[in-house]
């Protein structure tokens, strides 16, 4: 085969059959390897152990379903994307053995649910970490083959559970791979059909099918579970998240219920939970309930003459977590500094105080019963977890109780709170008492002498390190406690300091790790503190914990702080900060930078048709599409939504077209693919440049914006680019004036004007006045309609505009004398937005009614685009305020729609001769005759005419001559504000 540019894998390649060294280069090699690399240091699965072919189909699926070209891209995007190898990992977890049972193991699986069955149940299984459903639809057919019962494939449930909301659902499709179709056994195909996309269970079968969207670790789907399966999902997981897995599992089996794991995986140090079938690989039979032994527990040393109780006493001390000991009643018998903080000083004395006391009177009794609560076995003790409220001079704090019981000690339970920081002293308590708090503490504590011996361990030091007290005890500290920083330096432990000069250490998580003896490390936070052994010598007490689940919590923060968890990109704040540091850049150094915003078109379709999940798939894939074709310098985010934005430093306007080309092109390309459909996509994109004109991050990121929605509107699936479109700079300025609009109708800074409209028989008789809107600015200047109209019907704020006229002017109207103005209509104009709008004619009605105003005074006047465009609306608009008995103008006759047929069946009074014609008649034979054939129409249906813009009285005779009825504009009477008019 012939080197394929970029390493693009032709059709077939990836196909069941095909190995990658009979189909490939050596450049496809390597980039099969470098996937392999970073599946393998991302989360440790090892595409060499997988069987080729399966490896290769579930690859080229993975390939399909992000719409990569090849491997090359692919490459990039799974070493790049931290989402990305963790899928890819889950659809290859199959491929490490066989989806239909050996047959050992279908044997014994058989006879468990045989029994089952005569017992007149329903086998119940789990399959954990399904994936796409593979699993689960495998186990269907091979169930069906094994059980021999009556009730014949009605007789079993299978559930499947996975945290891949996109895996569920292509696992509810029922839908499997031609790879799967391969391995189904001929016996089996009698209960499946066959589609062009591959096989899909018959629906009597996959409806025994559950699927649950869940995390590992959450409760079974249902309770008493007959098997469970879990294959290769051990091997990925470390001893004890394998440990608390294995305990997770064996709580929801029921007694003799089977765990199933594939070939190879063990259940090494959880033996007396699973035992293995013999004969049957991967498959354990769960042993009878037993108490589960603490980990690391053991018992104290056995002579602690050598270690003065002032030893225990600076340790239970040091620590910071509040801690006390209380008796069977709850008396406290001591306590260490940080839980003597949360009394304030001068309070009475806490010794001989119940814990009760100290708490909510709510909660008294519930820990009163826990204290006293028997069956707590001596050699293991029990954890409680309580939630309170401690009662503190200073103001109550809501805080848990971690409650370690414990018989046959003078203590009865050793009590640890939240971390408080402030410490005070306290000398009281036994060297017996307090060694078996010191057992239970949850932090390690390693005593050791002046020469760094190790006198004695705690247990969860035990644990920590995993080295048990025997060996132990005298050996070297350093040789215990390892503790390396997190580039793998080995760190000396501060003990000759803290022995010569008295000063206590501290090491934190950031600084520390613990290598442990299995070669885990973890996270260390360590404190080491001077201590008088009972001989007089001095010691060292060394207290430390395990912070690493707190730093992965506090770096998932982090992160999440950053980055948009749907894709993994960088979001908005933080492509803030990107653009930010560009704009300085070009302020110092002259570098240029641009910035697009990329709006998916009609992506809320997507969310409305094929729900949620499948919007969040397109985002992931999309981010992928765009992220491939973008340089390592270049900037990709999620904004919002459907919204991402790019920042391309060191370009010119000119020079990022080419890429805002090639991403338009890249998009046009690519199909979604969702369950067996494909789905075209398309973007638009604003593009905008930061130089030394730019003001601030606000305004590019406006202006960016102003041009993507220019791209919108002009059609979508193109590109505009600031400063070079005059439809994007349109776009902006409108964006600009819009926000005032909303802010001018809060201020108060909207007020009326009003032209007067007079006879053309009587030039000085007012029989009309129109009532018109205007806008001042912030900084006091009037803003033309022209301008802030425009925005305000581009932007969808016309309805709230003629509100706001509506209400403003029927309450000014209210007002007047009923005998006032007698004689007089008042025209309101009404947007096409506000007539579509439902909920608009009744406010008018509620304002006319509320305000009195005389239906008869009122006119409202509509544009002929508007009435004829929304023509339904317009009607029954017009029909009903007719019917109250106001009346209506149709504004701009003549350059709209031009439709004369309609005015037949149209409910209006008065037709509004457009201005355009009558400002030129004098000096047009065209626009002449158009005013008076407009006339002649309205006359014959029985309306009066207007003339608008007359702006000089030399136009009241002609208009007199043609028959025209009334006449507006500057030349009769200019505009006057409304106010001084109904004076």
């Amino acid at each position: 085969m012939p080197l394929i540019p970029g390493g693009v894998l032709p059709p077939g390649v990836l196909q069941e059959g095909n190995a990658l060294g009979g189909a490939s280069t050596t450049l496809l090699r390597g980039l099969f390897a470098q996937i392999g690399a970073a599946l393998y240091a991302n989360v440790g699965v090892d595409l060499g152990n997988c069987r080729q072919d399966l490896a290769l189909v579930s690859l080229g699926r993975r390939l399909r379903a992000r719409q990569q070209d090849g491997l090359k891209p692919y490459a990039r995007l799974i070493a790049e994307d931290p989402v990305e190898p963790r899928r890819l990992a889950r659809a290859l977890l199959p491929s490490e053995g066989a989806l239909f049972l050996e047959g050992e193991a279908a044997a014994v699986l058989s006879l468990r649910l045989a029994a089952t069955l005569t017992l007149r149940e329903t086998p119940q299984l789990w399959v954990v970490e399904c994936g796409e459903g593979d699993e689960v639809f495998a186990l269907a057919l091979s169930l069906t083959a094994l059980l021999t019962a009556p009730e014949g494939v009605d007789a079993f449930t299978i559930h499947g559970s996975e945290s891949d909301a996109g895996a569920l659902q292509l696992a509810h499709s029922g839908l499997l791979s031609p790879a799967f179709a391969a391995q189904m056994p001929a016996s089996l195909r009698q209960f499946s059909e066959t589609l062009n996309q591959g096989v899909r269970l018959l629906p009597t079968l996959a409806s025994h099918c559950h699927f649950h969207l869940q995390v590992l670790m959450a409760a079974p789907p249902v309770p008493a579970l007959d098997v469970i399966m879990g294959r290769n999902i051990l091997r990925y997981l470390d001893a004890d998240e394998r440990r608390q897995l294995l305990l997770h599992w064996h709580a929801a089996l029921k007694p003799g219920g089977l765990l199933v794991l594939a070939p190879g995986e063990t259940v090494q140090g959880s033996e007396h939970l699973f035992a293995l079938r013999p004969l049957a690989p991967g498959i354990f039979l769960r042993q009878s309930d037993q108490n589960e032994p603490p980990t690391g527990f053991i018992t104290p040393p056995e002579s602690t003459a050598a270690l003065d109780v002032k030893a225990y006493r600076t340790a239970f001390a040091s620590s910071l977590r509040p801690s006390a000991l209380v008796d069977d009643e709850g008396r406290l018998l001591d306590f260490n500094a940080a839980f003597g903080s949360l009394r304030a000083a001068g309070t009475r004395p806490l010794i001989g105080q119940r814990l009760q006391t100290l708490c909510a009177a709510a909660d008294r009794d519930a820990i009163t019963s826990l204290l006293q609560r028997q069956g707590v076995d001596d050699d293991a003790p029990s954890v409680r977890c309580f939630d309170t409220t401690m009662l503190r001079p200073g103001g109550n704090v809501a805080m848990r109780l971690h409650v370690h019981l414990h018989a046959g000690q003078s203590i009865r339970a050793h009590i640890e709170l939240e971390t408080i920081d402030s410490l005070m002293p306290a000398d009281r308590g036994d060297a017996v008492g307090l060694q078996a708090a010191l057992e239970l503490m949850s932090e390690g504590l390693i005593i050791c002498d002046a020469a760094g011996r190790i006198l004695m361990l705690n247990a969860m030091a035990q644990k920590l390190t995993g080295h048990n007290q025997r060996e132990a005890l005298g050996a070297p500290i350093s040789d215990v406690l390892r503790v390396v920083s997190p580039v793998g330096e080995c760190l000396l432990l501060p003990v000759e300091d803290c022995l010569r000069h008295g000063v206590n250490a501290q090491l934190t998580g950031q600084q520390a790790q613990l290598l442990c003896r299995d070669g885990r490390r973890l996270a260390l936070e360590l404190r080491v503190n001077a201590v008088a052994l009972g001989d007089g010598q001095p010691g060292v007490a060394l207290l430390f914990a395990d912070v690493s689940q707190r730093l992965l919590v506090a770096e998932e923060l982090s992160w999440r702080s950053t980055h948009d968890t749907v894709t993994g990109l960088l979001n908005r704040d933080e492509f803030e900060l990107r653009v930010r540091s560009a704009l300085t850049r070009v302020r110092t150094l002259g570098e240029p930078s641009v910035v697009c915003m990329i709006d998916i078109d009609q992506f809320r379709l997507v969310n409305d048709v094929l729900g949620h999940s499948a919007g969040d798939e397109m985002l992931h894939e999309l981010s992928g599409e765009l992220r491939v074709r973008l340089r390592e310098e270049d900037v990709l985010a999620r904004l919002s939504g459907d919204e991402f934005g790019v920042l391309l430093p060191g370009l010119s306007l000119r020079e990022a077209e080419a890429m805002v080309q090639e991403l338009l092109l890249a998009v046009r390309r690519y199909r979604f693919q969702w369950l067996d459909r494909n789905h075209a996509v398309t973007i638009s994109i604003g593009v905008a440049e930061i130089d030394a004109a730019t003001d601030n991050v606000g305004h590019v990121l406006s202006l960016a914006d102003a041009a993507c929605h220019s791209a919108k509107e002009a059609g979508r699936d193109r590109a505009r680019f600031m400063g070079r479109d005059d439809e994007a700079a349109l776009h902006h300025s409108q964006m600009g004036v819009v926000g005032q609009v909303g802010r001018a109708i809060e201020d108060g800074r909207l007020f009326l004007l009003c032209e007067d409209v007079v006879t053309v028989a009587e030039p000085h008789r007012i029989v009309y006045r129109e009532l018109l809107v205007r806008m001042r600015g912030e900084d006091g200047g009037l803003i033309k309609p022209a301008h802030f109209v425009p925005a305000a019907e581009r932007y969808f704020l016309m309805s709230a505009l003629d509100r706001w006229v509506m209400r403003e002017a029927l309450t000014k109207l209210g007002r007047l004398p009923r005998d006032a103005h007698r004689g007089i209509i008042y025209a309101i104009n009404v947007s096409g937005q506000s007539i579509s709008d439902p909920e608009f004619l009744d406010f008018i009605i509620d304002e006319i009614q509320s305000t009195k105003v005389d239906p008869a005074r009122l006119c409202f006047e509509l544009t002929e685009t508007t009435a004829i465009s929304r023509l339904t609306h317009a009607s029954r608009f017009v029909t009903r305020l007719t019917d109250l008995g106001c009346r209506f103008a149709l504004d701009d006759f003549g350059v709209g729609m031009s439709s004369f047929s309609y005015l037949k069946n149209f409910p209006v009074h008065f037709l509004k001769i457009d201005g355009s014609f009558v400002r030129s008649m004098r000096d047009s034979q065209i626009d002449l005759r158009m005013v008076e054939t407009i006339n002649r129409i309205g006359h014959q249906l029985g309306l009066k005419t207007i003339a608008e813009h007359v702006e000089s009285l030399d136009l009241i005779e002609p208009l007199r001559l043609m028959g025209v009825d009334w006449a507006q504009g500057h030349g009769i009477a200019p505009g006057r504000l409304l106010d001084d008019v109904l004076k």
